[in-house]
């Protein structure tokens, strides 16, 4: 379960669940809403996952209690939970073996399509419901893949239009934040506040499960 429970304390009408105290008529909210999000809750290592080992992802349980008190604050205010998620970058550039060009298409549209469906199951125990933000980041870590910036934009731009009768979605990307930056200023600037060696470790990645994988053909 998403949610750990590591002790309730009902004292007064009031549950002391995580860090912040809740009437005991939100606390129902809170295990309904553990149970939608455990159906969605990653149980395999993708990398180790990717080349054909079954394993837990190591830091599974990491950081759940910010996540669960995050989600309590929204509760206690009666708000939509919102969700904010770095993803979508471009199409993967192995134009041999897993794409066939670089346009996003159906494959984006059932991906998010699973995180809309995810919102629209918590507006079913939790009326506010909630609200999904994807940031496409392509443009800040293309680069590393040799993705040209023409090509990240027009993945970014089908995917905003094959997706917009997603009611509890929205996408944005950097072009949004910088509407009279290029591109590519817009990667420098953001890669100005970031270390280079990132951009070495994600290429060192890369080629290790392209070994990989090549090993195993």
């Amino acid at each position: 379960m998403i949610f750990i429970c590591i002790g309730i304390a009902c004292i007064y009408g009031l549950s002391s669940f995580g860090n912040i105290v809740c009437p005991n008529e939100y606390f129902r909210e809170i295990q309904l809403i553990s149970k939608v999000l455990e159906q969605y809750f990653l149980k395999e290592d993708i990398e180790k996952r990717s080349v054909g080992l079954d394993s837990i992802p190591a830091n599974a349980f990491k950081n759940l209690d910010k996540l669960h008190d995050k989600i309590k604050t929204f509760i206690l205010q009666k708000k939509p939970l919102k969700f904010t998620l770095l993803g979508f970058p471009f199409k993967s550039p192995n134009r041999e073996n897993c794409v066939i060009d670089g346009r996003s298409d159906m494959a984006e549209r059932y991906a998010l399509e699973q995180l809309e469906r995810l919102a629209k199951e918590i507006q079913k125990v939790y009326s506010p419901g909630a609200k999904i933000l994807i940031l496409c980041d392509g443009i800040t870590v293309g680069k590393a893949f040799e993705i040209p910036y023409s090509e990240i934009v027009a993945y970014e731009e089908i995917i905003k239009k094959i997706t917009s009768d997603l009611k509890n979605l929205k996408i944005l990307t950097f072009r949004d934040f910088f509407p009279e930056k290029t591109p590519q200023a817009i990667d420098e600037s953001v890669l100005n506040q970031c270390s280079n060696p990132h951009l070495a470790y994600t290429k060192e990645r890369i080629n290790v499960m392209s070994a990989r994988l090549k090993s195993k053909r």
